[in-house]
């Protein structure tokens, strides 16, 4: 099943479930980065380690959300 199928499920699983309109739209913007990330395989054949390799890949993102740029 494709990725883009299982991120609207879960988007209306969010909103049936009274979730506030910004979370899900930052989960929504994190799950197409994994999804980017991935090169759109199939969910069924992503792995705890694509997962955890997602994960280091944001930590060393000097762009990510929380990081503190630099200005000159």
């Amino acid at each position: 099943m494709s990725m883009f199928i299982k991120l609207k499920e879960y988007r209306m699983h969010c909103v049936e479930n009274e979730i506030a309109d910004n979370t899900i739209k930052n989960y929504m913007k994190t799950l197409g980065q994994l999804d980017n990330y991935l090169g759109h395989i199939s969910i069924v054949d992503v792995t705890k380690e694509d997962l955890i390799n997602f994960k280091q890949h944001r930590k060393s993102d000097p762009y990510a959300p929380g990081k503190y740029y630099k200005t000159n």
